[in-house]
């Protein structure tokens, strides 16, 4: 299916860049994700608009 869509010099090109990875990605997360509140995320969005404008 991979080379399918991609076709063999893509699917090759793909699976040179995959990398298993390690750890444990839930926990992590919730290191990170637990220490900010929604309205620090939209306060971070606010101020992404108005650099943009």
């Amino acid at each position: 299916m991979l080379n399918r869509e991609l076709g063999p010099v893509a699917m090759i090109r793909f699976l040179q860049q995959y990398e298993k990875g390690y750890g444990d990605y839930s926990k992590e997360r919730h290191e990170w994700i637990d220490k900010i509140s929604v309205s620090d995320i939209v306060k971070q969005i606010e101020n992404k608009r108005k650099q943009q404008k």
